[in-house]
Protein backbone atom coordinates (compact mmCIF):
# COMPACT_ATOMS: atom_id res chain seq x y z
CA UNK A 1 0.00 0.00 0.00
CA UNK A 2 1.15 3.52 -0.71
CA UNK A 3 -0.12 7.04 -0.07
CA UNK A 4 0.74 10.51 -1.32
CA UNK A 5 2.12 13.06 1.13
CA UNK A 6 1.83 16.67 0.03
CA UNK A 7 3.01 19.80 1.78
CA UNK A 8 0.30 22.18 2.89
CA UNK A 9 1.32 24.74 0.26
CA UNK A 10 1.20 22.12 -2.50
CA UNK A 11 4.77 22.69 -3.65
CA UNK A 12 6.04 19.16 -3.01
CA UNK A 13 4.37 15.76 -3.27
CA UNK A 14 6.06 12.46 -2.48
CA UNK A 15 4.89 8.85 -2.53
CA UNK A 16 5.33 6.81 0.63
CA UNK A 17 5.56 3.07 -0.17
CA UNK A 18 5.59 -0.12 1.84
CA UNK A 19 2.73 0.82 4.13
CA UNK A 20 -0.02 -1.19 5.73
CA UNK A 21 -3.44 -0.24 6.93
CA UNK A 22 -2.20 -1.14 10.38
CA UNK A 23 0.77 1.23 10.13
CA UNK A 24 0.96 3.46 13.19
CA UNK A 25 1.02 7.21 12.71
CA UNK A 26 4.35 7.45 14.52
CA UNK A 27 5.81 4.94 12.02
CA UNK A 28 4.44 7.04 9.19
CA UNK A 29 6.21 10.09 10.61
CA UNK A 30 9.53 8.22 10.47
CA UNK A 31 9.00 7.39 6.80
CA UNK A 32 8.10 11.02 6.10
CA UNK A 33 11.28 12.10 7.89
CA UNK A 34 13.33 9.98 5.49
CA UNK A 35 11.66 11.57 2.46
CA UNK A 36 11.08 15.19 3.51
CA UNK A 37 13.95 15.54 6.02
CA UNK A 38 11.54 16.83 8.67
CA UNK A 39 11.73 15.59 12.25
CA UNK A 40 8.55 13.97 13.62
CA UNK A 41 8.01 16.66 16.29
CA UNK A 42 7.69 19.27 13.52
CA UNK A 43 5.16 17.30 11.51
CA UNK A 44 1.43 17.98 11.53
CA UNK A 45 -0.47 15.53 9.33
CA UNK A 46 -4.02 16.12 8.09
CA UNK A 47 -6.41 13.85 6.27
CA UNK A 48 -9.96 14.83 5.34
CA UNK A 49 -9.98 17.65 7.87
CA UNK A 50 -8.69 15.54 10.76
CA UNK A 51 -5.29 15.82 12.37
CA UNK A 52 -3.55 12.46 12.55
CA UNK A 53 -2.47 11.68 16.10
CA UNK A 54 0.02 9.15 17.39
CA UNK A 55 -1.37 5.93 18.77
CA UNK A 56 -3.77 5.40 15.87
CA UNK A 57 -3.37 3.55 12.58
CA UNK A 58 -4.12 4.50 9.01
CA UNK A 59 -7.12 2.18 9.18
CA UNK A 60 -8.53 4.19 12.10
CA UNK A 61 -8.60 7.30 9.90
CA UNK A 62 -9.84 5.35 6.83
CA UNK A 63 -6.79 6.31 4.79
CA UNK A 64 -7.11 4.50 1.48
CA UNK A 65 -4.78 3.50 -1.31
CA UNK A 66 -3.09 6.44 -3.05
CA UNK A 67 -4.91 8.97 -0.84
CA UNK A 68 -3.31 12.32 -0.15
CA UNK A 69 -2.17 13.26 3.37
CA UNK A 70 -1.25 16.90 3.91
CA UNK A 71 1.91 17.83 5.77
CA UNK A 72 2.22 21.06 7.74
CA UNK A 73 5.78 21.73 8.85
CA UNK A 74 6.11 23.60 12.11
CA UNK A 75 8.77 26.24 12.46
CA UNK A 76 11.77 25.30 14.57
CA UNK A 77 10.93 27.87 17.23
CA UNK A 78 7.34 26.63 17.48
CA UNK A 79 6.77 24.00 20.12
CA UNK A 80 4.37 21.13 19.53
CA UNK A 81 0.81 22.19 20.14
CA UNK A 82 -0.25 21.22 23.64
CA UNK A 83 -3.08 23.62 24.19
CA UNK A 84 -5.33 21.04 25.72
CA UNK A 85 -4.52 19.56 29.11
CA UNK A 86 -4.64 15.78 29.08
CA UNK A 87 -5.02 13.27 31.82
CA UNK A 88 -3.15 10.00 32.23
CA UNK A 89 -5.34 8.21 29.69
CA UNK A 90 -4.61 10.81 27.02
CA UNK A 91 -8.10 12.27 27.10
CA UNK A 92 -8.73 15.98 27.21
CA UNK A 93 -9.63 17.23 30.64
CA UNK A 94 -12.80 19.29 30.26
CA UNK A 95 -12.01 21.18 33.44
CA UNK A 96 -8.96 22.68 31.81
CA UNK A 97 -10.97 24.38 29.12
CA UNK A 98 -12.26 27.47 30.82
CA UNK A 99 -12.66 31.20 30.50
CA UNK A 100 -14.65 30.83 27.28
CA UNK A 101 -16.44 33.85 25.97
CA UNK A 102 -20.14 33.57 26.49
CA UNK A 103 -21.87 36.20 24.47
CA UNK A 104 -25.00 37.08 26.35
CA UNK A 105 -27.77 38.77 24.50
CA UNK A 106 -29.66 41.18 26.67
CA UNK A 107 -33.36 40.58 26.84
CA UNK A 108 -35.67 43.37 27.75
CA UNK A 109 -38.18 41.91 30.14
CA UNK A 110 -40.02 45.17 30.30
CA UNK A 111 -40.67 45.20 26.57
CA UNK A 112 -42.36 41.79 26.74
CA UNK A 113 -45.18 43.09 28.88
CA UNK A 114 -47.43 45.24 26.72
CA UNK A 115 -49.51 47.95 28.38
CA UNK A 116 -53.27 47.51 28.27
CA UNK A 117 -55.24 48.91 25.36
CA UNK A 118 -57.22 51.19 27.63
CA UNK A 119 -54.07 52.95 28.80
CA UNK A 120 -53.10 53.59 25.18
CA UNK A 121 -56.49 54.91 24.08
CA UNK A 122 -55.66 58.49 25.07
CA UNK A 123 -53.28 60.95 23.50
CA UNK A 124 -50.62 62.58 25.65
CA UNK A 125 -49.22 65.88 24.43
CA UNK A 126 -45.46 65.94 25.12
CA UNK A 127 -45.23 69.65 24.37
CA UNK A 128 -42.89 69.26 21.39
CA UNK A 129 -43.13 67.77 17.95
CA UNK A 130 -45.91 66.93 15.54
CA UNK A 131 -47.12 63.67 17.01
CA UNK A 132 -48.42 62.79 20.44
CA UNK A 133 -47.73 59.82 22.68
CA UNK A 134 -49.94 56.77 21.88
CA UNK A 135 -50.71 58.11 18.40
CA UNK A 136 -50.87 55.56 15.59
CA UNK A 137 -48.39 56.29 12.81
CA UNK A 138 -46.70 54.69 9.81
CA UNK A 139 -42.95 54.29 10.21
CA UNK A 140 -40.56 53.71 7.33
CA UNK A 141 -37.82 51.11 7.56
CA UNK A 142 -35.05 52.92 5.74
CA UNK A 143 -33.22 49.66 4.96
CA UNK A 144 -35.95 48.49 2.55
CA UNK A 145 -38.07 51.63 2.13
CA UNK A 146 -41.32 49.99 3.30
CA UNK A 147 -43.85 51.45 5.74
CA UNK A 148 -45.01 49.54 8.83
CA UNK A 149 -47.69 50.19 11.45
CA UNK A 150 -46.31 51.65 14.66
CA UNK A 151 -47.30 53.83 17.59
CA UNK A 152 -45.52 56.58 19.52
CA UNK A 153 -44.20 55.45 22.88
CA UNK A 154 -42.41 58.63 23.90
CA UNK A 155 -41.16 61.95 22.51
CA UNK A 156 -37.92 63.52 23.67
CA UNK A 157 -35.95 66.60 22.72
CA UNK A 158 -33.02 65.94 20.43
CA UNK A 159 -29.55 66.43 21.84
CA UNK A 160 -26.68 67.91 19.90
CA UNK A 161 -25.56 64.44 18.80
CA UNK A 162 -29.08 63.64 17.59
CA UNK A 163 -29.15 66.84 15.57
CA UNK A 164 -25.88 66.02 13.88
CA UNK A 165 -27.05 62.49 13.24
CA UNK A 166 -30.31 63.82 11.89
CA UNK A 167 -28.52 66.07 9.47
CA UNK A 168 -26.62 63.06 8.20
CA UNK A 169 -29.79 60.97 8.20
CA UNK A 170 -31.43 63.22 5.63
CA UNK A 171 -28.89 62.13 3.05
CA UNK A 172 -28.09 58.64 4.31
CA UNK A 173 -31.52 57.56 5.57
CA UNK A 174 -30.20 56.04 8.78
CA UNK A 175 -31.77 55.83 12.17
CA UNK A 176 -30.83 54.35 15.50
CA UNK A 177 -32.36 51.16 16.89
CA UNK A 178 -32.35 50.69 20.65
CA UNK A 179 -33.62 48.01 22.97
CA UNK A 180 -33.83 50.19 26.06
CA UNK A 181 -36.78 50.57 28.37
CA UNK A 182 -39.32 53.27 27.81
CA UNK A 183 -37.97 56.42 29.38
CA UNK A 184 -40.18 58.30 31.78
CA UNK A 185 -38.99 61.82 31.02
CA UNK A 186 -42.42 63.30 30.53
CA UNK A 187 -43.81 64.78 33.71
CA UNK A 188 -47.04 63.93 35.44
CA UNK A 189 -48.49 67.22 34.28
CA UNK A 190 -48.11 66.13 30.68
CA UNK A 191 -49.70 62.78 31.56
CA UNK A 192 -52.86 64.57 32.62
CA UNK A 193 -52.96 66.69 29.50
CA UNK A 194 -55.23 64.53 27.31
CA UNK A 195 -56.16 65.63 23.84
CA UNK A 196 -57.96 63.96 20.95
CA UNK A 197 -57.51 66.64 18.26
CA UNK A 198 -54.42 68.10 16.59
CA UNK A 199 -52.96 70.68 18.88
CA UNK A 200 -51.38 72.80 16.17
CA UNK A 201 -51.15 72.89 12.41
CA UNK A 202 -48.31 71.45 10.37
CA UNK A 203 -46.70 74.82 9.69
CA UNK A 204 -46.78 75.80 13.36
CA UNK A 205 -44.96 72.63 14.40
CA UNK A 206 -42.09 72.80 11.94
CA UNK A 207 -39.79 74.67 14.29
CA UNK A 208 -40.51 72.53 17.33
CA UNK A 209 -40.46 69.27 15.37
CA UNK A 210 -36.87 69.86 14.29
CA UNK A 211 -35.82 69.19 17.88
CA UNK A 212 -38.08 66.15 18.53
CA UNK A 213 -37.00 62.51 18.57
CA UNK A 214 -39.83 59.97 18.46
CA UNK A 215 -39.55 56.67 20.29
CA UNK A 216 -41.78 54.29 18.35
CA UNK A 217 -42.60 50.58 18.54
CA UNK A 218 -43.73 48.47 15.61
CA UNK A 219 -47.14 46.86 16.13
CA UNK A 220 -46.30 43.63 14.30
CA UNK A 221 -42.65 43.43 15.39
CA UNK A 222 -42.51 44.16 19.14
CA UNK A 223 -39.26 42.18 19.40
CA UNK A 224 -37.46 45.12 17.77
CA UNK A 225 -38.01 47.11 20.93
CA UNK A 226 -38.03 50.89 21.02
CA UNK A 227 -36.75 52.57 17.85
CA UNK A 228 -35.76 56.23 17.63
CA UNK A 229 -36.88 58.12 14.53
CA UNK A 230 -37.24 61.66 13.29
CA UNK A 231 -40.24 63.14 11.51
CA UNK A 232 -38.91 62.43 8.00
CA UNK A 233 -39.64 58.72 8.44
CA UNK A 234 -43.00 59.11 10.22
CA UNK A 235 -46.49 60.12 9.13
CA UNK A 236 -50.05 59.63 10.40
CA UNK A 237 -51.54 56.17 10.05
CA UNK A 238 -53.15 55.56 6.64
CA UNK A 239 -56.87 54.99 7.00
CA UNK A 240 -58.60 55.82 3.69
CA UNK A 241 -58.88 53.25 0.87
CA UNK A 242 -59.05 54.90 -2.53
CA UNK A 243 -61.66 53.83 -5.05
CA UNK A 244 -60.95 53.27 -8.73
CA UNK A 245 -62.66 56.55 -9.65
CA UNK A 246 -60.37 58.44 -7.27
CA UNK A 247 -57.14 57.20 -8.83
CA UNK A 248 -55.27 59.42 -11.29
CA UNK A 249 -52.02 59.07 -13.18
CA UNK A 250 -49.28 60.86 -11.28
CA UNK A 251 -50.84 60.40 -7.84
CA UNK A 252 -48.61 59.06 -5.05
CA UNK A 253 -50.43 56.43 -3.00
CA UNK A 254 -49.55 53.56 -0.65
CA UNK A 255 -49.67 50.14 -2.31
CA UNK A 256 -48.79 46.58 -1.40
CA UNK A 257 -45.94 45.11 -3.44
CA UNK A 258 -43.50 42.23 -3.10
CA UNK A 259 -40.09 43.22 -4.41
CA UNK A 260 -38.69 39.67 -4.49
CA UNK A 261 -41.84 37.85 -5.66
CA UNK A 262 -44.21 40.27 -7.41
CA UNK A 263 -46.92 37.58 -7.67
CA UNK A 264 -47.37 37.42 -3.90
CA UNK A 265 -48.39 39.85 -1.16
CA UNK A 266 -45.55 41.90 0.22
CA UNK A 267 -44.93 45.05 2.22
CA UNK A 268 -46.36 48.55 1.84
CA UNK A 269 -44.55 51.13 -0.27
CA UNK A 270 -45.19 54.57 -1.67
CA UNK A 271 -45.88 54.41 -5.40
CA UNK A 272 -46.50 56.88 -8.19
CA UNK A 273 -49.23 55.73 -10.56
CA UNK A 274 -47.93 55.60 -14.14
CA UNK A 275 -50.87 53.99 -15.98
CA UNK A 276 -54.50 53.04 -15.35
CA UNK A 277 -56.20 50.54 -17.63
CA UNK A 278 -59.79 49.40 -17.32
CA UNK A 279 -60.14 46.34 -19.51
CA UNK A 280 -63.61 45.48 -18.23
CA UNK A 281 -65.77 46.17 -15.22
CA UNK A 282 -64.01 43.47 -13.21
CA UNK A 283 -60.61 43.46 -14.92
CA UNK A 284 -58.46 46.48 -14.18
CA UNK A 285 -54.71 47.07 -14.26
CA UNK A 286 -52.57 49.57 -12.41
CA UNK A 287 -48.87 50.11 -13.09
CA UNK A 288 -46.82 52.27 -10.77
CA UNK A 289 -43.30 53.33 -9.90
CA UNK A 290 -42.31 52.10 -6.43
CA UNK A 291 -40.61 54.79 -4.34
CA UNK A 292 -38.09 53.42 -1.84
CA UNK A 293 -37.23 56.70 -0.13
CA UNK A 294 -34.27 58.12 -2.02
CA UNK A 295 -34.53 60.36 -5.08
CA UNK A 296 -33.16 57.63 -7.34
CA UNK A 297 -34.30 54.58 -5.35
CA UNK A 298 -37.23 53.54 -7.50
CA UNK A 299 -38.57 50.43 -9.21
CA UNK A 300 -40.21 51.25 -12.50
CA UNK A 301 -43.19 49.63 -14.25
CA UNK A 302 -44.53 47.52 -11.39
CA UNK A 303 -47.92 45.87 -11.75
CA UNK A 304 -50.03 46.35 -8.65
CA UNK A 305 -52.04 43.22 -7.76
CA UNK A 306 -54.17 44.49 -4.89
CA UNK A 307 -56.03 47.35 -6.53
CA UNK A 308 -58.79 47.34 -3.91
CA UNK A 309 -56.19 48.02 -1.17
CA UNK A 310 -54.60 51.29 -2.24
CA UNK A 311 -54.42 53.81 0.60
CA UNK A 312 -54.32 57.57 0.62
CA UNK A 313 -51.13 58.99 2.15
CA UNK A 314 -52.00 61.12 5.15
CA UNK A 315 -50.24 64.47 5.58
CA UNK A 316 -48.79 65.63 8.93
CA UNK A 317 -51.49 67.40 10.90
CA UNK A 318 -54.21 64.89 10.06
CA UNK A 319 -56.66 63.72 12.71
CA UNK A 320 -54.64 61.57 15.17
CA UNK A 321 -55.72 57.99 15.75
CA UNK A 322 -55.26 55.80 18.84
CA UNK A 323 -55.91 52.15 19.67
CA UNK A 324 -59.31 53.21 20.96
CA UNK A 325 -60.33 54.21 17.43
CA UNK A 326 -59.64 50.73 16.02
CA UNK A 327 -56.80 48.59 14.75
CA UNK A 328 -56.30 50.25 11.35
CA UNK A 329 -54.02 47.41 10.33
CA UNK A 330 -53.27 46.47 6.76
CA UNK A 331 -52.74 43.00 5.33
CA UNK A 332 -49.03 42.55 4.98
CA UNK A 333 -46.75 39.81 3.78
CA UNK A 334 -45.03 37.68 2.97
CA UNK A 335 -47.54 35.29 4.54
CA UNK A 336 -46.90 31.69 5.44
CA UNK A 337 -47.78 29.52 2.45
CA UNK A 338 -49.04 26.72 4.68
CA UNK A 339 -51.43 28.48 7.05
CA UNK A 340 -51.82 31.81 5.19
CA UNK A 341 -51.08 33.62 8.48
CA UNK A 342 -54.31 32.39 10.08
CA UNK A 343 -53.89 33.13 13.82
CA UNK A 344 -56.34 30.35 14.79
CA UNK A 345 -54.65 27.62 12.74
CA UNK A 346 -51.74 25.61 14.07
CA UNK A 347 -48.68 25.66 11.82
CA UNK A 348 -45.34 23.95 12.33
CA UNK A 349 -43.62 26.06 9.67
CA UNK A 350 -44.17 29.61 10.94
CA UNK A 351 -44.74 28.73 14.62
CA UNK A 352 -43.52 26.14 17.08
CA UNK A 353 -42.21 23.14 15.17
CA UNK A 354 -43.31 20.73 17.91
CA UNK A 355 -46.79 21.88 18.91
CA UNK A 356 -47.66 24.25 16.06
CA UNK A 357 -49.15 26.76 18.48
CA UNK A 358 -48.78 30.48 17.81
CA UNK A 359 -49.11 31.56 21.42
CA UNK A 360 -46.25 32.91 23.52
CA UNK A 361 -44.15 34.19 20.63
CA UNK A 362 -41.72 35.75 23.11
CA UNK A 363 -41.05 32.26 24.52
CA UNK A 364 -39.96 30.80 21.19
CA UNK A 365 -36.39 30.02 20.21
CA UNK A 366 -35.27 30.21 16.59
CA UNK A 367 -32.76 27.59 15.48
CA UNK A 368 -29.77 29.21 13.78
CA UNK A 369 -29.40 26.21 11.44
CA UNK A 370 -32.87 25.14 10.23
CA UNK A 371 -34.59 28.45 11.11
CA UNK A 372 -37.46 26.67 12.87
CA UNK A 373 -39.12 28.00 16.04
CA UNK A 374 -39.51 26.07 19.29
CA UNK A 375 -41.31 26.91 22.52
CA UNK A 376 -38.93 26.60 25.43
CA UNK A 377 -41.52 24.50 27.30
CA UNK A 378 -42.00 22.15 24.31
CA UNK A 379 -38.37 21.06 24.28
CA UNK A 380 -37.23 17.82 25.89
CA UNK A 381 -36.13 18.60 28.52
CA UNK A 382 -37.97 21.94 28.72
CA UNK A 383 -36.11 25.14 29.45
CA UNK A 384 -37.06 27.47 32.26
CA UNK A 385 -35.90 30.63 30.49
CA UNK A 386 -34.43 31.90 27.24
CA UNK A 387 -30.76 30.84 27.07
CA UNK A 388 -28.20 33.62 27.15
CA UNK A 389 -26.02 32.18 24.37
CA UNK A 390 -26.05 34.12 21.14
CA UNK A 391 -26.37 30.98 18.98
CA UNK A 392 -28.91 28.26 19.66
CA UNK A 393 -29.52 25.01 17.77
CA UNK A 394 -32.47 22.65 18.01
CA UNK A 395 -31.97 19.00 19.02
CA UNK A 396 -32.06 17.88 15.38
CA UNK A 397 -29.33 20.30 14.28
CA UNK A 398 -27.11 20.41 17.34
CA UNK A 399 -23.89 18.44 17.14
CA UNK A 400 -23.00 16.45 20.21
CA UNK A 401 -19.90 18.09 21.65
CA UNK A 402 -18.80 14.72 22.98
CA UNK A 403 -18.69 13.32 19.43
CA UNK A 404 -16.65 16.18 17.97
CA UNK A 405 -12.95 15.36 17.64
CA UNK A 406 -10.88 18.48 18.12
CA UNK A 407 -7.30 19.01 17.04
CA UNK A 408 -4.98 17.07 19.32
CA UNK A 409 -7.63 14.71 20.64
CA UNK A 410 -7.82 10.96 20.23
CA UNK A 411 -10.45 9.41 17.99
CA UNK A 412 -13.71 8.27 19.51
CA UNK A 413 -14.35 4.57 19.73
CA UNK A 414 -16.13 3.37 16.59
CA UNK A 415 -18.90 0.84 17.20
CA UNK A 416 -18.62 -0.49 13.66
CA UNK A 417 -14.89 -1.17 13.90
CA UNK A 418 -15.26 -2.59 17.39
CA UNK A 419 -17.46 -5.38 15.98
CA UNK A 420 -14.97 -6.36 13.28
CA UNK A 421 -13.23 -9.75 13.67
CA UNK A 422 -9.83 -8.07 13.56
CA UNK A 423 -10.68 -6.10 16.70
CA UNK A 424 -11.55 -9.14 18.79
CA UNK A 425 -8.79 -11.55 17.69
CA UNK A 426 -5.47 -11.95 19.49
CA UNK A 427 -3.57 -12.62 16.27
CA UNK A 428 -0.70 -10.27 15.48
CA UNK A 429 -0.86 -10.93 11.74
CA UNK A 430 -0.54 -7.81 9.61
CA UNK A 431 -3.56 -8.05 7.32
CA UNK A 432 -3.29 -4.48 6.09
CA UNK A 433 -0.84 -5.02 3.24
CA UNK A 434 -3.15 -7.04 0.99
CA UNK A 435 -3.94 -5.64 -2.46
CA UNK A 436 -6.43 -8.25 -3.65
CA UNK A 437 -9.58 -6.59 -2.37
CA UNK A 438 -8.66 -2.90 -2.34
CA UNK A 439 -11.01 -0.44 -3.96
CA UNK A 440 -10.31 1.38 -7.20
CA UNK A 441 -9.05 4.92 -6.76
CA UNK A 442 -9.98 5.81 -10.34
CA UNK A 443 -11.99 4.33 -13.18
CA UNK A 444 -11.20 4.24 -16.87
CA UNK A 445 -13.60 6.42 -18.86
CA UNK A 446 -11.65 6.53 -22.12
CA UNK A 447 -13.40 3.42 -23.41
CA UNK A 448 -16.65 1.73 -22.28
CA UNK A 449 -16.67 -1.44 -20.19
CA UNK A 450 -17.66 -3.56 -23.22
CA UNK A 451 -14.78 -2.30 -25.35
CA UNK A 452 -12.88 -4.58 -27.74
CA UNK A 453 -9.39 -3.87 -28.98
CA UNK A 454 -6.59 -1.55 -27.96
CA UNK A 455 -7.05 1.19 -25.33
CA UNK A 456 -5.64 4.67 -26.14
CA UNK A 457 -2.75 5.56 -23.86
CA UNK A 458 -1.91 1.96 -22.90
CA UNK A 459 0.97 0.73 -25.10
CA UNK A 460 1.63 -2.92 -25.78
CA UNK A 461 3.98 -4.43 -23.23
CA UNK A 462 2.79 -2.35 -20.25
CA UNK A 463 3.21 -4.11 -16.92
CA UNK A 464 1.55 -3.44 -13.59
CA UNK A 465 2.52 -4.40 -10.09
CA UNK A 466 -0.95 -5.04 -8.72
CA UNK A 467 -4.11 -6.48 -10.17
CA UNK A 468 -6.15 -3.41 -9.19
CA UNK A 469 -3.99 -1.23 -11.45
CA UNK A 470 -5.04 -3.31 -14.44
CA UNK A 471 -8.67 -2.59 -13.58
CA UNK A 472 -7.99 1.14 -13.20
CA UNK A 473 -6.36 1.22 -16.63
CA UNK A 474 -9.46 -0.37 -18.20
CA UNK A 475 -7.60 -3.40 -19.52
CA UNK A 476 -9.32 -5.98 -17.30
CA UNK A 477 -12.06 -4.52 -15.13
CA UNK A 478 -12.91 -7.30 -12.63
CA UNK A 479 -10.73 -7.30 -9.52
CA UNK A 480 -10.60 -11.07 -9.06
CA UNK A 481 -12.42 -12.66 -11.96
CA UNK A 482 -10.25 -14.07 -14.73
CA UNK A 483 -12.79 -13.57 -17.51
CA UNK A 484 -14.52 -10.31 -18.33
CA UNK A 485 -17.35 -10.92 -20.75
CA UNK A 486 -20.99 -11.69 -21.40
CA UNK A 487 -22.58 -14.83 -22.78
CA UNK A 488 -24.48 -12.93 -25.45
CA UNK A 489 -21.65 -10.56 -26.41
CA UNK A 490 -18.32 -12.27 -25.91
CA UNK A 491 -15.20 -11.95 -23.75
CA UNK A 492 -13.66 -8.50 -23.56
CA UNK A 493 -10.50 -9.55 -21.69
CA UNK A 494 -8.85 -12.65 -20.24
CA UNK A 495 -6.25 -13.03 -17.49
CA UNK A 496 -3.73 -15.71 -18.45
CA UNK A 497 -1.33 -15.32 -15.53
CA UNK A 498 -2.59 -13.18 -12.70
CA UNK A 499 -1.23 -15.00 -9.71
CA UNK A 500 -3.97 -17.58 -9.23
CA UNK A 501 -3.55 -21.34 -9.75
CA UNK A 502 -6.55 -21.76 -12.04
CA UNK A 503 -5.35 -19.08 -14.46
CA UNK A 504 -3.36 -20.58 -17.34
Amino acid sequence: MWIQVRTIDGTETQTIDDLSRLTKIECLREKIQETFRVSPDRQRLFYRGKQLEDGHTLFDYNVGLNDIVQLLIRSESEAPTAASVRDQDGEVNPCAVSNCKNKVKTTNSGSLSQPSTSSRSFLIDPGIGLYKINELVDARDVSIGAWFEAHIENVTRATKGHRNGKAQGKSGNTYKRTNGNLSQDHSRENANNLDSTPSTSYSDCMDTDEEAIYHIKYDEYPENGIVEMDTSNLRPRARTILKWSELKVGDVVMVNYNVETPEERGFWFDAEITSLREISRTNKEVHAKILLGGPEDTINDCKILFIEEMYKIEKPGAYPLTFGDGDFKRKSGPECKHCRADPDKECRFCSCYLCGGKQDAHMQLLCDECNMAYHIYCLNPPLSKIPEDEDWYCPSCKNDSNEVVKAGEKLKQSKKKAKMPSASTESQRDWGKGMACVGRTKECTIVPSNHYGPIPGVPVGTTWKFRVQVSEAGVHRPHVGGIHGRSNDGAYSLVLAGGFEDEV
